[in-house]
């Protein structure tokens, strides 16, 4: 038996999980060559540190990897938070193993969150946990693995293939077994040199332009070798056995071009435009080098409109990676086989100029000749063949982002995340990843196909780590998502949840254009102002207008209760990348304004207006499922990002509750839509972000909480205004108390606890079903009128809900809209999971048995020929897999 069907067969050992005392951590038996269908390449060994540490133990979680595609996925890291209980009381890691069967797994875990309190505060226990391990997964297959939680500490085994670090005067020398890689803290082009069995593969000549480099409209390139790239910072800001992960940020500067990086002030001093970010990831055992590469166009005032007139046009964007020693040939693929060619090129390009689409073109060429063309090209990777090594380049999704390419061109690699002629938004930011693999240089065009489909899984469909259901629900951190059981609800919810991710992802984005790297995948038109689609002639007509209702965070939530890749990868984890570093204003890391790390709009037409020359203000940044992204799949990106949105609230929360009445709109501290956006991203910083600001963050959040437990919750209703009433309570439209507001409180409590909050929480639904749903008897009529919004009386003290009538939402309607009823249960739910002695679930369960509740859900499904997410599909899928939860666990 092969050494990988011994591995899963040890899985059958799990079913004896428990306190233990098994043998002490040894150096593995030698494996048996690999006879079997899929075998790791040859200097990949398993991942195998021996039998597991001796002593008793706890069992933390149990973990599966799924690989859903039709490829094997050989020493492929995979990576994901997984929650912890709070009872659990795990505040460390340098006791935990990761175990399949009995081989001991090579494995690095992260904190990302910690119960009631910043990650920086190191006594609070464990609420996001990230699992980095090297897997071995066949095609379409899942594996199981068992997290321990050490009681004594030992001492690990030595592992040749770990990554290490030493601290050099200049940068730092990674190292894991098989490969070097110089990183320098100043140095323009983040890697100094590359080396594999002490041949060098890359070594930095200043006179060659190597690593960030963009080109201006004129021709003008900026690049190392010119000059022109200015180190801020380079941290490493991960570090393990697994993997080390390397930041740096920077600038691109030209001082003798005022017309290129003009007006790029605020209300600071002039600044250079042009901003990056590179992250470079260093893995256990492998020659492989991940990229992520975040351009941005920093110029804004950052207050208010025009959010439009400090656009700028580049002509490309990339990172370069030039080769040393001798060159012979190049390789490229676009979708078919991989053929040997001398420079090659692969390009989605554009389709037109600015404002004029005709159709989608990709092309492969070798030595300038086309070799290859269609609309879209699904596998695209170029390769570079030196007397040292195969160096290819590959880069995810680029089908859909026009104009992006990967190249091997004058002896480099580039991925070029701008590839041709571009309007680059104001404060906008373009995000490209990529996977350079250092390969042996005898490697053949079919071997290279082989690496070529397990680097495409990597990028497009990363193997993720989670916990199953049943554990999940067990740590408290949402409400339940339910269990293995079937009902009509769960039929309806996976049905309808399936139907607008198929129509989006198989539907809208061919026949809405949605492509360009300012725009993909964003969700697009309004069914009810186009009749399809295809009535939308091009991407520039697009009105980026229906994004911001969180379509992204009900999908996440479906990967946490189903485990389906598809849920992170076809659509959400993209999308969230997309509003995060493109569609939020982003202007670094600096202070001026308002907005940066907040929606600037509503809408917009044209290249580089998307989300810019729409309409509104702040009060669209609706995607509070952010946490979720990050939980799922950690980068110091969105880290990043959530650092500056919750800098940028620290300094507009700054009025104290003893003088609230100086206050004016974005200062309130109130129930609204426009503030709940922004506690949930103070929350993201609160929960996530490491250091001084995470820590901030997580002052102010409570502070902010605890006025509105006194101000706005206490009555047990949800009231709105900064300064409330005494004696009336208005609560905010249904819809959005469904969708957001309550959501967003419900996930503070679990974090922090409050009495006042719990009681809301269970008061608020109760209030509700008492005085705003119609009833046939007692249970609760599905036809008839549901509350749109309450106007409510208080007891004298304040302290309770007297009494409620009907109040009419933004559209004059006092009778909630049929889509919106489902949701509406899932409260209900929610609220009786914490208390259920109201009753709450029982009458909540019989209305979702009855099927004249689904109307309302079905006409916004098929709206539009089936339209895919849209801003009212969005809406009403927020929080309806508790309701699927609550009435599985019901009773």
């Amino acid at each position: 038996m092969s050494w990988k069907r011994d591995l899963w067969a040890g899985l059958a050992l799990l079913a004896l999980w428990g306190c233990s005392d098994r043998g002490v951590g040894e150096p593995a038996d030698p494996e048996p060559a690999c006879t079997e269908a899929p075998c790791p390449p040859e200097d990949t060994p398993p991942n195998n540190l021996g039998m597991p540490p001796k002593g008793p133990f706890d069992i933390v979680a149990t973990l599966e990897i799924r690989n859903d595609q039709p490829v094997a996925r050989m020493a492929e890291t995979a990576f994901s938070a997984i929650p912890l209980a709070r009872e659990a009381g795990v505040t460390e890691t340098s006791r935990m193993v990761v175990v399949a069967g009995d081989r001991w797994l090579q494995a690095q875990m992260v904190v990302r969150a910690r119960w009631g309190g910043p990650v920086s505060d190191t006594t609070l226990p464990i609420r996001w946990l990230e699992v980095v391990v090297p897997s071995d997964v066949g095609a379409d297959e899942q594996l199981g693995y068992e997290l321990r939680h050490y009681r004594d500490a030992f001492q690990p085994p030595a592992d040749a293939l770990a990554v290490s670090v030493t601290d050099g005067v200049e940068g730092w020398t990674i190292e894991n077994g098989v490969a070097r890689f110089e990183v320098g803290r100043d140095h323009p082009a983040l890697l100094s040199s590359v080396s594999v069995s002490g041949e060098t593969i890359y070594a930095y000549d200043a006179a060659v332009a190597a690593g960030p480099h963009l080109t201006l409209e004129d021709g003008t390139e900026l690049s190392s070798a010119g000059g022109n790239v200015v180190v801020d910072d380079t941290q490493i800001v991960e570090q393990g056995p697994v993997r080390v992960v390397v930041a740096q940020t920077g600038h691109f500067s030209l001082p003798s071009h005022p017309d290129a990086f003009a007006d790029c002030a605020g209300d600071t001093t002039p600044y250079d435009r042009f901003g990056f970010t590179v992250v470079a990831t260093f893995t256990r055992g492998s020659r492989d080098i991940g990229l992520r590469y975040h351009v941005r166009n920093e110029c804004s005032e950052a207050f208010g409109e025009p959010w439009t007139d400090q656009a700028v046009v580049v002509r490309e964007v990339g990172w370069r990676f030039p080769l040393t020693g001798s060159l012979s040939s190049g390789f490229a693929s676009g979708s078919g086989a991989v053929v040997e060619t001398g420079e090659a090129r692969v390009e989605q390009t554009k389709a037109g100029d600015d404002q004029t689409w005709t159709m989608r073109r990709a092309a492969v060429s070798s030595d300038g000749n086309e070799v290859e063309s269609s609309e879209a090209l699904d596998r695209p990777m170029v390769a570079g063949r030196s007397a040292a090594a195969v160096v290819s380049l590959q880069m995810p999704w680029m089908r859909f982002r026009e104009p992006q390419a990967v190249a091997f061109e004058n002896g480099a690699l580039s991925m070029e995340i701008v590839s041709d002629r571009l309007v680059f938004g104001e404060a906008k930011g373009i995000w490209g990843v990529g996977l350079l693999k250092i390969l042996p240089a005898g490697t053949t065009a079919s071997e290279l196909a082989t690496h070529r489909d397990r680097g495409q899984a990597e990028l497009e469909r990363g193997l993720l780590v989670r916990r199953p259901l049943a554990e999940l629900n067990a740590t408290g951190v949402y409400p339940s998502m339910g269990d293995d059981g079937t009902s009509a609800l769960k039929d309806r919810y996976e049905a309808t949840l399936a139907k607008l991710h198929d129509d989006t992802v198989n539907r809208q984005w061919s026949l809405a254009k949605t492509y360009g790297s300012q725009l993909w995948p964003d969700i697009q038109y309004d069914p009810y102002s186009y009749d399809d689609p295809s009535d939308i002639p091009n991407p520039y007509a697009n009105d980026a207008a229906m994004n911001y209702w969180n379509p992204s965070g009900a999908e996440l939530l479906e990967f946490f209760r189903t485990g389906d890749p598809k849920w992170v990868w076809d659509f959400a984890l993209p999308q969230s990348y997309l509003q995060l570093f493109s569609a939020y204003v982003n202007i670094g890391d600096r202070t001026h304004g308002n907005r940066n790390g907040f929606a600037a709009t509503s809408g917009g037409f044209g290249e580089g207006q998307w989300h810019r020359s729409g309409f509104g203000s702040a009060d669209y940044s609706y995607n509070s499922g952010m946490d979720e992204a990050f939980a799922i799949r950690p980068d110091p990106l969105i880290e990043a990002r959530f650092r500056q949105a919750g800098t940028t609230l620290l300094d507009i929360f700054t009025i104290p509750q003893s003088a609230q009445e100086t206050r004016w709109d974005t200062n309130f501290i109130e129930v609204s839509r426009f503030q709940v956006q922004r506690y949930n991203m103070l929350a993201n910083c609160a929960e996530f972000v490491r250091g001084e600001v995470g820590a901030a963050c997580h002052e102010k959040l409570v502070e902010v909480m605890a006025e509105l437990e006194q101000d706005n919750l206490a009555s047990g209703s949800i009231c709105e205004p900064d300064i409330p009433s005494s004696t009336t309570c208005d609560t905010p439209q249904q819809f959005m108390l469904n969708s957001l507001m309550y959501p967003a409180f419900m996930r503070h409590f679990r974090n922090y606890g409050g009495d006042t909050m719990g009681r809301m929480l269970i008061r608020a639904p109760q209030n509700l079903l008492t005085f705003g749903m119609d009833r046939n008897g007692a249970a609760i009529d599905v036809a008839g009128c549901w509350a749109a919004a309450q106007s409510c009386t208080l007891s004298s003290d304040g302290g309770d809900v007297m009494g409620c009538v009907n109040a009419p939402d933004s559209d004059g309607q006092t009778c909630m809209y049929p889509h919106n009823k489902p949701q509406t249960l899932s409260l209900l739910m929610m609220a009786s999971e914490l208390d259920p002695s109201q009753g709450m679930c029982s009458l909540a369960k019989a209305a979702f048995d009855d099927p004249g509740l689904y109307g309302g859900i079905d006409d916004n499904v098929t709206v539009g020929g089936g339209a895919g997410w849209w801003k009212g599909a969005a809406q009403m899928m927020q929080s309806l897999v508790f309701g699927v939860g609550g009435y599985d666990t019901c009773d």
